[in-house]
This record gives structure tokens, C-alpha cells and sequence, in this order.
């Protein structure tokens, strides 16, 4: 059986420079036109829906022709295919019919997925010219574990004409169209509700966009009787049921990982620990162990688990220690979030673990949270309880606990994504300098790191970080590189190489300066100038401290201090003088997510006053006021 792997980014193969820098790649425009798109979900007895899609797509090039073949359409023990036909007209007017290959298994290991395993119908279409026109049709029959559907109504494409209808729908029905725009006519009918929409331009979202504008408006639908967030959650404790729980071997596991562990904090950390460390995370699963867990005892047995089973055998094993825990459902995301107006499980891609906060007063973690709950992710190996990862940070998660079940909001934690840049160098008379740099990362950045220098080879880590040192210091020689993890309770490493440039320090006695790069925290303000929409930004703190020895009797800038604070964040400038050595120290917080648009003014404030203290050239003049720089900072 063929398998298709598709990584996440902390356990692909070694692609470290990339990571490191966090650059953000924008997608290739899609490029063919779907001339007709249809769709039509039927709600039918017996709690079943009929899925139907009937697509004509143009190929308007090479990589159009890459892209829609093959095609594939998505199967479960829950979905199963009912009819595929396809055909295809090539531009000279001949038509071929398509047939369809084998079932396929595809398997997404991605760490964070909460339905990860499925199959899949494949149709795949011989060489496809540009100008063929694809036409494609296939019905699914789907029995949903949840009484709740949903349609996207744009798919990237331009499509020059679209019908999306619901049938079928009983009384009580609920839907919400998310992303409502003028592009979509909407008419209710009966049983149901036709959405239609001409001329379509290719969906292109903006920089820095959220799930939802990266996905563009979605139809939700549901019907039946759930329809509270307590309704769903009461639904998941369902699916629990059947399963053992609290075995004889999970109580046993639970008193050999706290041993000599006296409070609670303590048990906490190592039972956190062990799941994290030593029970392997791999998603295998069909039908509905895609939402149901494994159960613990079984997980604890194989030594391997998803996120679901991870969690659940964590709650049994704190419940032997006399910790209270609860499974929490959440969508792991760094620029998504959960639609709250419209219930519905299938939001939700992760499971992590609540435990309430009054159980840890007096302990190493009181302090760790100021909300009602403690959030601990066990699919993360690095970190333990005091660290969650910034995409499990500031999203609504349903705590699942009885008659108190709740959605609530996890917290933010900047102060734990910390990048700090430090720039020790010797300057010549020429101008030139050489010295050392080193960069000590905390949080996601490092445990990403940690992990793919785990499957780097010597080569791959030393060109990494030749390449992140070259592009956080343009125009330097990088010598001698290493790194190492740094011991502590959150995920920490420390990189460092020896490095030298010419000319950076440009000009004459009297008229000499600088420009000194490092790292930045927030975007530049272009990116989102004139935007109407939610800007996601990414939350955390990043200093760079150079210090440059100067020869004896150059000038040197006065010293003192330029900052920017608000409600998002703060940004600073220090330059200070140890006898002939300068030190210029640049601290930026943002301490936001998600940016709405009326606060853009304040994002905007903060890249501003960032950016251009980056761009300016520091200059060496003797005797200069520092009241004279702040009013040309201000000015840039």
C-alpha cells in the first residue's frame, strides 16, 4: 500500500535555515479557471448526507495541469464513494473518458492533527495540454459523527460560474455563512438555502492573514439537537464511554514516574514529562478513532499515540496521582481560530489537557497561568508542563467536564518565545571588525531546532547556521559555528559563530556611521498599510545588543534612550559608552495574536519606530546632542 507523508515543520526533514529565520513564504497564485462549479450536499434520513460536486476546469498552464492531477476525492470508514466519473477535452475538441485508480491510503503525521489518517479516491488524467478542460463528478455518501457539515465557497481558482445548495435540511436547522461578502447571493428555500456567484476572482489573501481569510467565506450547517457548546461537549464524553479507564498498569506507571515527587506541581512535571518523552507521538487511525482516543491502558502498552490518546492516558495517569484533569479541544493554530457563534466539534484539530488552577496553589506552577486552568499539550516533547506552543496559545478551547464543561481561552505567553541577539566586535581603523555573534532562541523557534537537529547531519547544521548568521548580519564572514540545547523548563538553545565584515563602519574622522541590522519582532508597516482586515502577528520578545569596540580617539553618539510603548507592545532604543566601547541595545514586545483593524494604528507605531531604527545610520560625531538625534529619528 502507497503512503504519502505529509510533515509538520517540527519533524520534517532537515530544512534549518529556513526555520530558523521563520521566514514567511507567499504562496504561488493558482493560475486555471473553474468555468462551472457545483455543489450540492443532501441531508437524508437516518442521519446520512449525500455529497455532490460537479467541476469544468480550464488548464491555463503546466502547473495548473500538475496541480488538479490527480484528483483526489477524501474517503473514511464514514465517507464512502457512491460514483466518480470523469472525462476530459483536450484543446483539438477530442473528449477522453478518465478512469479511476485503486483506493489509496493517505496518511497526514503531522504533530497537532486531530483527524490524521484517511483514504482516498485518486483519478488520475493523462497529459493535459493547456486549454483542456477537465469535467469531474463524484458522490460521496457520508454518515457524520456530529450533525454538522460544511462547504467552502472558494477554492483558490477563479470560477467564472458557482452553485452551492443545501438540501434537505429538517426544521430547527441551523447555518452561518463565515466571511459573508456582496459576491454571494443567498436564497433560503424550503428544506435548505442556494448560494450562487459569478465571476470570481482567484482567491489571493492578504499578508499576514488569518485561517479564515486564508480559506475564504464557509458555509456551516447543522442540524439535530446539539446545538450548544455544552451539547458538544457532552457529545465527546459520550464517545469516551467505552473505553477502560484508570487500569491496574496506568496506576502502577503513575507511582513509578512520581517517585519522590511529594506536591502536586511536582507529580505534574514528571507525569507531563513521561508522556511527553516516552510515549511516542504517531497517528494511525480510521472512522472514529479520528475522534475517539485509544484507550489509555493500550496507549501505555505500545508506547505510541496521537494527540487524543496522549491526552487522555495523561488525565488517567494525573488522576492516580490525585491531580484532577480534563480533555480540552482545541484548533491548534498560529493564525486560525474557532468560529464561537456556530458549535460544531469539526473545528477542533487537537486535544490538549485542562487542569484546573485551584489544584496547583503553593506549587512551581501557581504562577504559570492567571486564568482557571493550567493547559498542558502532551504532544510536545520539549518544554513539559510550564510551556505551551504559541499555536495552542490565545484560542477558544471546550473544556470537556460535565455539567461545568465550557469554552474558554487559553492565555498568551510571550515572554516565554524569547530571540536574543548579541554582537561582540573589534573595530579597526579602517572601519572593518571582527569578533563573535551568538543568538539564544526560547520556545517554538527552539524546540523546532532542537528537533531538526536531531535528523540534520554535521553538514546540514553548519551550513544552517553559516546561512542564519549570514542573513541576520548581511556582509559578514562567518567563521567557526556552533550550538547546544540550554538545560531549563522551557525549550532553549545557543548558537554562536565567529565572524568579521569590512567597511562597517563607513567614513572619515567627523563624519563616520553605521548601520547596525538585528532582529525585529514586528512587520513592516507597507504590509499592512491601508488594511481593513485582522493582521496575525506573531507574539514574543527579541533584543539585539552590539557592542563595538572602538579604536582609542574616535568619537563617539551621545548616550540615552528612545521607546515607543502601547497597547500592543513596546519597542526601545539604549546607546550607551563604556569608556571607548559602544553599546547599542534594541528591545522590541508584542504582546497580541491577533491585530483587528482598529488597533492597526498602534501596530503601525510600533513597526515604524522599529524599522526605521534599523534603516537609520548611526553616525560618530563628536559632541552631537542626543536632543538632536531623538528629532531626526522622529523625522525618518
Amino acid at each position: 500500500m502507497r503512503k504519502r507523508w505529509f510533515w509538520s515543520a517540527t519533524n520534517g526533514p532537515a530544512r534549518v535555515a529556513a526555520l530558523l529565520l521563520a521566514l514567511l513564504v507567499a504562496p504561488t497564485a493558482w493560475g486555471a479557471t473553474i468555468l462551472e462549479r457545483t455543489v450540492v450536499h443532501t441531508i437524508e434520513s437516518g442521519r446520512t448526507l449525500l455529497e455532490e460536486v460537479h467541476l469544468r476546469v480550464k488548464i491555463d498552464s503546466s502547473e495548473d495541469a500538475q496541480r488538479w492531477s490527480p484528483y483526489y476525492v477524501a474517503l473514511d470508514e464514514n465517507r464512502t464513494l457512491e460514483s466518480a466519473k470523469a472525462s476530459v477535452r483536450l484543446p483539438d475538441g477530442s473528449v477522453k473518458k478518465v478512469g479511476r485508480r485503486k483506493q489509496d491510503t493517505l496518511e497526514i503525521n503531522a504533530s497537532g492533527a486531530f483527524h490524521s489518517s484517511e483514504s482516498y479516491q485518486e483519478i488520475a488524467f493523462p497529459h493535459l495540454p493547456v486549454g483542456s478542460i477537465l469535467d469531474i463528478r463524484t458522490v460521496v455518501r457520508v454518515r457524520p459523527y456530529f450533525s454538522t457539515g460544511r462547504i467552502a465557497l472558494v477554492l483558490g481558482d477563479a470560477v467564472a460560474s458557482q452553485r452551492i445548495e443545501l438540501r434537505g435540511a429538517p426544521s430547527g436547522w441551523r447555518w452561518t455563512l463565515a466571511g459573508r461578502d456582496d459576491r454571494f447571493t443567498i436564497e433560503e428555500t424550503e428544506d435548505g438555502l442556494v448560494v450562487r456567484s459569478r465571476g470570481l476572482a482567484t482567491h489571493e489573501p492578504p499578508a499576514m492573514a488569518t485561517d479564515a481569510q486564508r480559506q475564504g467565506p464557509i458555509l456551516f450547517y447543522g442540524w439535530g439537537d446539539v446545538d450548544s457548546w455544552l451539547e458538544v461537549a457532552h457529545w465527546y464524553e459520550n464517545l469516551l464511554k467505552p473505553l477502560a479507564r484508570r487500569p491496574a498498569s496506568v496506576a502502577k506507571m503513575a507511582r513509578e514516574a512520581t517517585a519522590g515527587a511529594e506536591e502536586k506541581g511536582d507529580q505534574l512535571v514528571a507525569l507531563t514529562r513521561f508522556v511527553q518523552e516516552k510515549v511516542r507521538y504517531l497517528a494511525v487511525e480510521v472512522g472514529v478513532g479520528g475522534y475517539r482516543p485509544t484507550a489509555p491502558e493500550e496507549t501505555l502498552e505500545r508506547r505510541w499515540g496521537d494527540c487524543k490518546d496522549k491526552s487522555l492516558l495523561l488525565i488517567d495517569l494525573l488522576a492516580e496521582a490525585g491531580i484532577e484533569a480534563h480533555p480540552a479541544l482545541i484548533r491548534a493554530s498560529s493564525t486560525g481560530s474557532v468560529n464561537e457563534d456556530f458549535p460544531d466539534p469539526g473545528q477542533f484539530n487537537h486535544l490538549i489537557v485542562a487542569v484546573p488552577t485551584e489544584q496547583l496553589a503553593g506549587t512551581q506552577l501557581a504562577g504559570v497561568e492567571a486564568e482557571d486552568f493550567l493547559f498542558v499539550d502532551p504532544t510536545q516533547d520539549r518544554g513539559g508542563a510550564a510551556w505551551l506552543h504559541p499555536a495552542d496559545q490565545d484560542q477558544l478551547v471546550l473544556v470537556v467536564r460535565g455539567t461545568e464543561s465550557a469554552l474558554v481561552r487559553t492565555p498568551l505567553r510571550p515572554q516565554q518565545e524569547v530571540a536574543d541577539l548579541r554582537v561582540n566586535l573589534a573595530v579597526n581603523e579602517a572601519g572593518g571588525a571582527a569578533g563573535g555573534a551568538s543568538l539564544e532562541l526560547t520556545g517554538r523557534h527552539a524546540a523546532a531546532i532542537l528537533d531538526l537537529a536531531e535528523e540534520a547531519t554535521s553538514s546540514e547544521k553548519e551550513a544552517a547556521l553559516r546561512g542564519l548568521f549570514g542573513r541576520l548580519l548581511p556582509g559578514v564572514d562567518v567563521g567557526v559555528v556552533s550550538w547546544s540545547p540550554v538545560e531549563g523548563d522551557l525549550p532553549a538553545i545557543s548558537l554562536s559563530a565567529s565572524v568579521s565584515i569590512d567597511g562597517l563602519i563607513q567614513g572619515e574622522r567627523g563624519s563616520r556611521s553605521l548601520r547596525l541590522p538585528g532582529l525585529t519582532a514586528t512587520p513592516e508597516a507597507r504590509r499592512f498599510k491601508e488594511r481593513d482586515t485582522a493582521v496575525m502577528v506573531t507574539p514574543g520578545r527579541t533584543r539585539t545588543l552590539w557592542r563595538l569596540a572602538l579604536p582609542a580617539g574616535w568619537c563617539l553618539p551621545p548616550t540615552g534612550e528612545l521607546s515607543t510603548v502601547n497597547s500592543l507592545g513596546s519597542y526601545s532604543q539604549k546607546i550607551n559608552v563604556e569608556g571607548s566601547t559602544l553599546i547599542v541595545e534594541r528591545v522590541s514586545e508584542l504582546d497580541q495574536r491577533r491585530v483587528e483593524p482598529a488597533n492597526l494604528p498602534a501596530l503601525q507605531e510600533l513597526s515604524l519606530a522599529e524599522h526605521r531604527a534599523l534603516r537609520r545610520r548611526l553616525r560618530l560625531r563628536c559632541g552631537e546632542s542626543l536632543s538632536r538625534l531623538a528629532g531626526a529619528y522622529r523625522k525618518r
